[in-house]
């Protein structure tokens, strides 16, 4: 085993742990990263604004989930303008976290997908 891989394991098993803490601080599961750097995951937009999490990120697309029966708005804090129907997506640079991308449905629940990278 080479040091570089040693040191690897460890920090895999921290960044497990910190995808789980993310869970039990927000409700909204963030999977294992599908990659150095991202990761993913599914919150259920009501028609109150909320934000997707509070992991970093500064590249986030956001789906609204095929399955979807009405439209997912996307926004900030204070508006979402851009309107999905279901199955389009948008992708929000510029950001540091997913605390800064809110969803809400047009009305009854909506399924948002995103995925982020840091």
């Amino acid at each position: 085993m080479s040091f570089k891989k040693s040191l690897q394991d460890p920090l895999m098993r921290l960044g497990r742990i910190c995808l789980l803490l993310v869970y039990f601080l927000t409700g909204c599961w963030l999977s294992t990263p599908a990659q150095a750097g991202s990761f993913f995951g599914t919150i259920t937009a009501t028609t109150t604004a909320q934000a997707l999490g509070t992991a970093i990120a500064t590249r986030i697309t956001v789906q609204a989930d095929p399955d979807n029966t009405v439209d997912l708005f996307v926004g900030d804090g204070t508006s979402q303008p851009i309107q999905l129907t279901a199955g389009q997506s948008v992708t929000v640079h510029g950001v540091t976290s997913l605390w800064q991308v809110y969803v809400k449905s047009a009305s009854a629940t909506a399924v948002a997908n995103f995925i982020g990278a840091q």
